[in-house]
């Protein structure tokens, strides 16, 4: 059961999500060897406000 979690900002439309599900499921289906459906694609659509970059944070404190 492939599972795929996809983090990213929010904003994608339903038709941009629901294309990138279909590009997943047919990559574990060409390259991975796996039933169509066994692909389980999660979507968390999170604010660029609640985002931090670790590394960008330290840089600040410079």
């Amino acid at each position: 059961m492939p599972l795929v979690d996809v983090t990213w900002y929010e904003g994608r439309s339903h038709e941009q999500k629901e294309k990138l599900a279909r590009a997943i499921c047919k990559a574990f289906v060409e390259i991975g060897d796996a039933r169509p459906d066994t692909v389980h694609v999660i979507f968390r659509d999170i604010d660029p406000a609640q985002w931090f970059k670790s590394a960008g944070l330290l840089e600040e404190e410079r």
